[in-house]
């Protein structure tokens, strides 16, 4: 037996040297990505848009799509529908269609349009869900406008927080692959084709920075028209130099439009302090063509909104999809609103609680804005309040109230529990739908 047993042996390893040698691991992976991307980009839409009015009226911009419908739907970001006059979709196929507005969520930065097709390549299959840090991800996109562009990358973490002044985007997505303007509304998928999510935002790119550079291609574009333009640039230069310089009318035109310039890229960059300053995530989601995400001083505490490199957030497909089906369905996210917002106690300082006498060991949100003639206000809610439960759930903090109050549906009643001066009351709120 031991004789046949090494005999049969023998020959398999002698048949085995004259096959064909097996695929390496390396090249069985490059393998999935090809076909992965085969299979993927068809269901990708490259978007230009033209602004209607501002600074960048008639600036085409670039966005990319996802077809979520074989009739036509495709979600991408609110950016490039919001004041866009005119929407073109390009598929994978030469195809192009105008595209109508299905609806627009600016909270979320997510929108849905729909072309005049059918029979289109869409997602079927996700796996934001289960996709873990490490794991091979395959980004497609429109940027620069050069459609349907491949690249790759990994998973640098899963289940991040980004914090805007009225939002909070959970479970975002961490990805190395490269992303870059008109990228956003993009295809992110795993090795195997499912659908991770949708590109939404890079670090380290402001929506200002996109505003600014938008404004100063304009200008240049008009000033290019004036022959003259950069003597007078130079001459209101040296008058602002030497102050006290006789001035023409003409000079006096062109120092005001030039003042006028630099006042809204003041204005700009002020706002940009304003919703990336220290402590704060910025809103994810591309501006003017490129991705907008946390700015200086964002949740990580960076220094510089433009040093970043490869730290790039995906909203997952699940809500990516969840979002689109409602938006599908009622022409927009229905959310709820009382018309108070405020602190959470645990962040006061100490002079803050004395101020506005916050029992010790209280717990809960201190109402310090209410909106004049709303809800809150009809029913009696005072600045200084302290909210601690809505609808029976504890409101520790912010984010948590936020949350609780846009899924309370309009037209019914909500009940706060709050305290005021040291006594506990409960207070019947109508809810009305945010705007």
């Amino acid at each position: 037996m031991r004789r046949v047993f090494h005999a049969g042996a023998a020959a398999l390893a002698v048949l085995a040297a004259f096959l064909p040698c097996r695929a390496t691991s390396g090249e069985d992976n490059e393998d999935r990505i090809v076909a992965a991307v085969r299979g993927s980009r068809p269901r990708v839409a490259a978007i230009t848009s033209v602004a209607a009015s501002g600074d960048e009226q008639n600036l085409k911009l670039r966005f990319s799509g996802v077809c979520i419908s074989e009739n036509g739907l495709i979600v991408t970001v609110a950016d490039a529908v919001t004041g866009k006059q005119d929407v073109e979709v390009r598929l994978f196929d030469g195809r192009t269609f105008k595209a109508e507005l299905v609806g627009a969520d600016g909270l979320t930065n997510v929108a849905v349009i729909r072309i005049p097709a059918t029979g289109l390549a869409c997602v079927s299959d996700t796996s934001s869900r289960d996709i873990e840090a490490g794991a091979t991800v395959i980004a497609i996109g429109n940027p620069f406008g050069f459609g349907h562009s491949v690249s790759t990358g990994v998973v640098s973490a899963t289940g991040r927080t980004i914090r805007s002044r009225e939002f909070v985007f959970k479970d975002m997505i961490q990805t190395t692959a490269p992303v870059n303007p008109g990228d956003a509304g993009g295809f992110l998928c795993d090795s195997r084709g499912r659908f991770v999510g949708m590109i939404t935002s890079t670090f380290g790119r402001s929506p200002s920075f996109f505003r600014v550079r938008s404004m100063m291609s304009k200008w240049m574009r008009d000033f290019a028209k004036d022959p003259e333009f950069f003597q007078k640039l130079i001459d209101y230069f040296i008058m602002k130099r030497f102050a006290g310089a006789d001035k023409t009318k003409e000079q006096e035109e062109f120092e005001k439009k030039i003042s006028e310039m630099f006042e809204k890229l003041r204005n700009e960059f002020e706002e940009e302090d304003e919703d990336y300053g220290a402590g704060r995530g910025g809103p994810p989601g591309p501006s003017r063509g490129g991705q907008r995400g946390p700015g200086r001083g964002g949740q990580h505490g960076h220094e510089s909104p433009f040093s970043a490199h490869g730290i790039n957030f995906v909203m997952p497909a699940h809500q990516v999809l969840e979002i689109a089906r409602e938006i599908v369905r009622n022409g927009r996210i229905i959310r709820g609103q009382i018309g108070a917002s405020g602190k959470a106690v645990s962040a006061l300082t100490a002079e803050e609680a004395e101020k506005h006498k916050v029992p010790a060991g209280c717990r809960g949100v201190l109402i310090d804005r209410i909106a004049e003639g709303g809800p809150a206000e009809r029913a009696g809610v005072l600045i200084g309040d302290v909210l601690q439960k809505l609808n029976g759930a504890e409101t520790a903090g912010i984010d948590e109230l936020r949350d609780l109050v846009f899924s309370l549906k309009p037209g019914t009643k909500a009940v706060l529990d709050l305290v005021r001066g040291g006594e506990m009351i409960s207070i019947h709120v109508d809810v009305e739908e945010r705007k």
